[in-house]
């Protein structure tokens, strides 16, 4: 991702009812942190905590205005379908959200 000027960046996966991503931030020293949330879209707009990080970073830095993040995740988390904080990556089309923002 390049962007000079990016503090926080959101990515993953989506349904008609949550938004499974990891979200991403640097402080003003440079430090990088990295987080597992989910968003209830009928519900509000808010990045919940998750209750367990699936998401594992591997790197997180900023490099020649780019902004370089590394994570692994398992395809499959969730069983029966129950999907109150994460999503399964699917065979076929899977739906991805993006924001990032400068503040």
């Amino acid at each position: 991702l390049k962007h000079p000027n990016f503090r926080w960046v959101a990515f993953g996966l989506s349904n008609d009812l949550i938004n499974d991503v990891i979200v991403t931030w640097f402080e003003l020293n440079e430090t990088g942190h990295f987080s597992d949330r989910h968003q209830k879209l009928r519900i509000g707009n808010d990045f919940l905590l998750d209750k367990e990080q699936n998401w594992t970073p591997l790197d997180i830095f900023k490099q020649n205005d780019y902004l370089v993040i590394k994570f692994m995740r398992k395809i499959k988390l969730v069983c029966d379908e129950d999907y109150s904080e994460d999503l399964n990556v699917l065979n076929g089309l899977n739906k991805v959200v993006f924001r990032a923002g400068l503040h």
